[in-house]
């Protein structure tokens, strides 16, 4: 045989064998089986409420080991970003189980780093059904490079950390859209404006929180698992409800403080058409008999007010009259689609014993008295403002 063929055998032989190790090299991971559903809880805890976070893991831990809390064929990842580290994790049946450690950049306030979590939680635990749960401190709307300097600390969006860097509910908002979560439960404060809503329709079906500051411990995980994994849809009101009796049932006063409210996001766009109708035909934008329901102890910082009767002062005097033709009916069909749109909405009497709450649509808003209002928190930004809130005349 001729050295030319034996060299061609050789490097045939040397090929198929690569080609065969490539070959096995492929089926050495497995791809995971697929869940009947997995809920990720996204906690930015590198900040002042790491404590906390480190408390809710806790009960994510307690109520794992509840039977039938997370079924068998379901997972329950915690992406945890702290002072001790950046992980991903599954918690099952009273045990945490690291699956991935990450960088400290990017910022889990990035989309970069939002995205590539998402898509480790589609790697590693794929499932049929997607849910969410975004933990951290929050201020709805309200963004970072605010007018006045006076009012620049705690406005956060969502999340905080690196010395109070944080996502805005617009950049929120646009990584959201690209997945496919069923549900969003926001165990933050002041996310259940209509404005962030609005912003955040196209993001889930129902989304879940609260119009107000919740206390630090935020919402009792273990009493809410079997919630998030009820077979065939999470069931996004009774979370609510559990996260409402457990604060409501404090027995100190100071402590019998929450708002909780559930949002089916479908009426959304039809709520934002018919209240730019409203803005438009309203002859102010703020009438002189109205006295509006806030719900903040802070509201310089926190301009937060209930949407329901904001729109009804508009619409309807302190007599029951008119203030523009037509504004009964248009006041019946905003009723109508609120009824639709907030499928739950619950209240303690009082916020940190302070400001009694005799309003609480499920959805709150900002108040646009002045132009220079338009501008600041950098709302001249949101989509509330350019398809709905333009339309006022401002006084």
């Amino acid at each position: 045989m001729s050295h030319k063929i034996i060299k061609h055998i050789a490097i045939w032989l040397v090929a198929t064998v690569s080609l065969v190790f490539t070959a096995c090299g492929k089926h050495d991971e497995p791809k995971p089986p697929t869940a009947s559903r997995t809920v990720l809880v996204y906690q930015v805890a590198n900040n002042n409420l790491s404590t906390y976070a480190a408390e809710d893991i806790r009960e994510m831990l307690i109520g794992s080991k509840i039977a039938g809390a997370i079924p068998a064929n379901a997972h329950l990842l915690v992406y945890s970003s702290n002072p001790d580290g950046i992980t991903l994790s599954e918690i099952k049946n009273g045990t945490q189980t690291v699956l991935k450690t990450y960088a400290a950049t990017p910022l889990s306030v990035t989309s970069e780093r939002m995205r590539e979590v998402y898509n480790d939680m589609q790697h590693l635990a794929p499932a049929n059904d997607y849910g969410l749960i975004l933990w951290s401190h929050g201020t709805g709307w309200l963004q970072n490079g605010i007018d006045d300097p006076a009012d620049s600390t705690g406005q956060r969006s969502f999340g905080s950390e690196s010395g109070g860097k944080c996502m805005n509910v617009t950049t929120l908002a646009r990584v959201l859209e690209d997945e496919n979560f069923s549900f969003i439960y926001f165990d933050c404060c002041f996310m259940m404006s209509v404005e962030t809503l609005y912003e955040m329709r196209n993001t889930a079906p129902v989304i879940a929180g609260s119009v107000t500051e919740l206390p630090v411990d935020g919402m009792p995980y273990h009493l809410n698992l079997s919630s998030f994994f009820r077979q065939g849809s999470a069931d996004l009101i009774q979370a609510a409800k559990n996260t409402f009796e457990y604060f409501n049932s404090k027995s100190s006063p100071i402590d019998r403080t929450c708002t909780m409210s559930v949002i089916d996001t479908q009426y959304l766009g039809d709520l934002g058409r018919l209240c730019a109708e409203i803005y438009t035909k309203a002859s102010t934008s703020y009438p002189a008999d109205f006295v509006p329901q806030r719900f903040s102890t802070n509201v310089n910082s926190f301009p937060f007010y209930d949407f329901g009767q904001y729109i009804t002062a508009l619409c309807i005097d302190a007599d029951g009259n008119e203030r523009f033709e037509g504004a009964k009916n248009l006041h019946n069909d905003f009723t109508k689609l609120m009824n639709g749109c907030v499928v739950y909405a619950a209240n303690t009497d009082k916020i940190w014993n302070s400001i009694s709450l005799q309003h609480h649509s499920g959805m709150s808003t900002y108040l646009l008295k002045r132009e220079a209002d338009i501008f600041k928190y950098n709302y001249n930004t949101l989509s509330w403002y350019f398809d709905v809130a333009s339309k006022l005349s401002l006084n």
